[in-house]
């Protein structure tokens, strides 16, 4: 807080000596347009140049191998920033509420960070880490990422839908707090863990739909998106009337689906699978040996209980050296 709220302040240069700036140096010096930072500095403490909300632009040197949390926190006229290849630590919501940011982009010799269409990833986009809030309209999660960071897609108050990959396990904390803008959100059946607050203040989101069965949950994940449904699909373990302290409803789908999960593949004796549509709709399950010229087989007709579910059990399917299915309405 050296600096901190010195409100005259408009231009900074930090000389080559300098290694440290420390927490809230230069905070909510709302006047501050341009800074230079020293090639000798290695770590921007956290806060630093929170609330300077007339910076436009900063160069992070080469060298700098720490960002803290809330760095750039609020700095609302800053459009664009680079990562060097020396930073090994970005903190949780490093440029959280920068409203004008277009794009994050990282040195391509980082060996910890990567981006992709301004977006922060790790290195091995497995996790995304930060979306900038500027984006609007639909994102699509790259194929690969498992992980959600905590407050990765926090006020991107224009994005109108999120598509999660199949590959994605687990959603952060508030990991969408603030998308004003869902309306609908769906969660693959990959995701098993959705941490604290993670809806937090999506007011317009009035369905959510899960793929799956019900994942673990923080504490408040839904907390004031008071408008939500949750979705489940027929046949899918372990929801209530109520998840995450919201009212829950089943999922019809348009056409019959072959769940996978615990009841999904070989069993004793057996290979099988549960089918999920609508409450009392009969179902065909067909097999084929090839799909080059394929010849499908009825194997069963169930018409749904009123669960909207049956689970299809197959005895002979070892007596093939390939056996495909599917399923179709009757």
């Amino acid at each position: 807080m050296a600096f901190g709220y010195c409100s005259n302040v408009s231009n900074v240069i930090i000389g080559n000596s300098v290694k440290n700036i420390g927490a809230g140096a230069f905070r909510s010096c709302v006047s501050l347009t341009n800074v230079t930072i020293g090639n000798s500095v290695t770590i921007i403490s956290g806060a630093a140049l929170q609330g300077c909300t007339s910076l436009t632009g900063v160069t992070i040197p080469d060298g700098v191998a720490s960002i803290g949390p809330s760095t750039f926190g609020g700095c609302v006229s800053l459009a664009e920033i680079t990562i060097p290849s020396s930073v090994t630590s970005i903190g949780v919501l490093a440029f959280g509420g920068c409203s004008s940011l277009s794009a994050i982009t990282v040195d391509s010799s980082n060996s910890v960070y990567s981006s992709l269409d301004g977006v922060l990833f790790n290195k091995s986009q497995t996790t995304l880490i930060r979306c900038p809030e500027t984006k609007v309209g639909m994102y699509t999660v790259p194929a690969g990422v498992t992980a959600i960071f905590a407050q990765a897609f926090s006020a991107c108050s224009s994005l109108t839908n999120i598509i999660l990959g199949a590959s994605v396990a687990s959603v952060g904390s508030q990991a969408f707090d603030s998308c004003t803008s869902l309306t609908s959100f769906t969660i693959p059946n990959s995701v098993t863990n959705i941490g604290n607050l993670a809806f937090y203040l999506c007011g317009n989101l009035t369905g959510a739909f899960f793929q799956g069965n019900a994942p673990s949950v923080g504490g408040n994940v839904f907390y004031n998106a008071n408008s939500a449904t949750i979705y489940y699909l027929p046949g899918t373990l372990g929801w209530s009337s109520t998840f995450a302290g919201r009212p829950t409803a089943l999922w019809y789908l348009p056409n019959p689906l072959i769940l996978t999960g615990p009841n999904f593949g070989i069993q004793t004796g057996t290979f099988g699978f549960r089918v999920s549509w609508a409450t009392n709709v009969p179902v065909v399950v067909e097999a084929c040996d090839a799909l080059a010229s394929p010849v499908w087989v009825p194997l069963a007709t169930n018409a749904l209980a009123p669960a909207g579910w049956f689970q299809f059990s197959d005895s002979e399917w070892m007596n093939y050296p390939t056996r495909l299915y599917r399923v179709r309405s009757l």
